[in-house]
């Protein structure tokens, strides 16, 4: 029983990775560039293989994959639309004080000028000096620089 599915897994996925090249097509006409895409795609591959026994087998395997792909298009532009809003509202709202660094507060109440405000919360920023440096690093040029 176990072979069988390890089996059926395999194939899946082999299945799967033959649609690849259609998927980064279809998330750059989505996402509108290159960086976007490949999560999207990523993202897709990602859910894809956590609930492929939502697929059934025999099925149009390119067109499931595209649903997948759509849904989560539609879940990360509702999401950052509401994260638009929130920022866009953001000195009214009632997350300001937990959304906010303490210098960017300060720097708010006393008209600016303060300090720096590196743009992140509280827990952020400490999460961030809680890991060595070299790893500081790495994640700050992959996920604040973009590089």
């Amino acid at each position: 029983m176990m072979d069988l599915q390890q089996n059926q897994n395999q194939s899946f996925q082999q299945a799967v990775c033959r649609e690849i090249h259609m998927l980064r097509r279809t998330a750059i006409w989505y996402a509108g560039n290159a960086m976007d895409a490949e999560d999207l795609v990523q993202d897709t591959l990602m859910l894809a293989l956590r609930f492929q026994e939502g697929y059934k087998a025999g099925s149009n395997l390119r067109a499931w994959l595209l649903r997948v792909m759509r849904n989560r298009h539609i879940s990360l532009t509702r999401r950052r639309r509401l994260e638009r809003r929130v920022q866009d509202h953001e000195s009214s709202h009632a997350l300001t004080d937990w959304s906010l660094s303490e210098t960017g507060r300060r720097s708010m109440m006393e008209g600016g000028g303060v300090d720096e405000d590196i743009g992140f919360s509280d827990p952020v920023v400490s999460a961030m000096n809680s890991i060595r440096p070299e790893f500081r690093e790495v994640v700050l040029m992959c996920d604040v620089e973009d590089m």
